[in-house]
């Protein structure tokens, strides 16, 4: 076995930091005129590796979740319509996003994937939050997604947070 593969990834708690004042620059826009306003995970995908403990990818869920929450909180009471969702993809969390949908049919579209190329399962009696001991309190909703890549099927989870719809599967 290569030698390097067992070295510790260093600066864990330090790109965590950063990671944290950046997700904290967060600022939605509150604009209707968009089906969609989104915010990625910034800094580099270190918090999807394997050697990133899972304290720190714990912290990072809760940052992630909290900001949701707040954003819902902050939310502006005269929009038309405006639903804030907050996806975790496990094992790929830089994949992750917060959502703020200001169309309803495109909110209600975005949980409908079933095609030859993307399926979602809804993951019934589990649940993330419970599984990694971090507490939120947003609803949440498990889905298991295949994707169909030219014959090779890829799959992970993706859990959502905020105010989500109800998945029929």
């Amino acid at each position: 076995m290569y030698e390097g593969s067992r070295k510790k990834q260093r600066g864990q708690k330090r790109k965590l930091e950063k990671m944290f004042s950046y997700i904290d620059c967060f600022e939605p826009c509150w604009n209707q005129d968009v089906l969609y306003e989104h915010f990625h995970v910034p800094s580099d995908p270190f918090i999807e590796r394997a050697k990133t403990s899972n304290q720190v990818k714990r912290s990072f869920y809760q940052k992630w979740l909290s900001t949701t929450k707040k954003f819902i909180e902050e939310k502006p009471q005269d929009l038309k319509f405006c639903k804030i969702v907050a996806l975790l993809s496990i094992p790929n969390l830089w994949s992750s996003e917060i959502i703020i949908f200001f169309d309803k049919s495109y909110y209600e579209s975005f949980f409908e994937r079933h095609d030859d190329y993307q399926k979602w399962i809804l993951i019934e009696n589990e649940s993330f939050e419970k599984r990694q001991s971090f507490n939120i309190d947003l609803c949440e909703m498990g889905i298991r997604q295949f994707i169909n890549d030219e014959g090779d099927i890829f799959t992970n989870e993706l859990w959502f947070y905020g105010e989500i719809v109800e998945f029929i599967s």
